[in-house]
């Protein structure tokens, strides 16, 4: 018993928590019959994605500039960041990039 406790100490009752419920939700969809492939593919962009805007998050709570200024803010700089990294292949070097990036300013 003491090593239960010791490990739920260690976990948290909020980790647990949510970690059966995504665990109930997964075995439900699949019972459901959703593709496993799709499900896993959409579980794991989801995770990226608000990863990204929880990143994106973190300099404007930092800075103390307040919520709801840096939620907007950080987003916008976060999902303009993404893109710009998946759109540009950099394969021609980082000077190429400095001369298309100076237009911006």
């Amino acid at each position: 018993m003491t090593k239960l406790k010791k490990a739920l100490d260690v976990i948290g009752v909020p980790r647990l928590i949510i970690g059966l419920f995504f665990v109930v939700l997964v075995v439900t969809a699949l019972s459901v019959g959703l593709n496993p492939a799709s499900l896993f593919s959409d579980i794991l962009r989801r995770w990226m994605m608000y990863g990204i805007l929880v990143l994106a998050m973190v300099p404007g709570v930092q800075s103390g500039i307040g919520m709801n200024f840096g939620i907007s803010l950080g987003i916008v700089s976060g999902l303009l960041g993404a893109v710009v990294s998946m759109e540009f292949p950099y394969t021609q070097g980082w000077f190429y990039y400095l001369g298309a990036g100076a237009a911006w300013l």
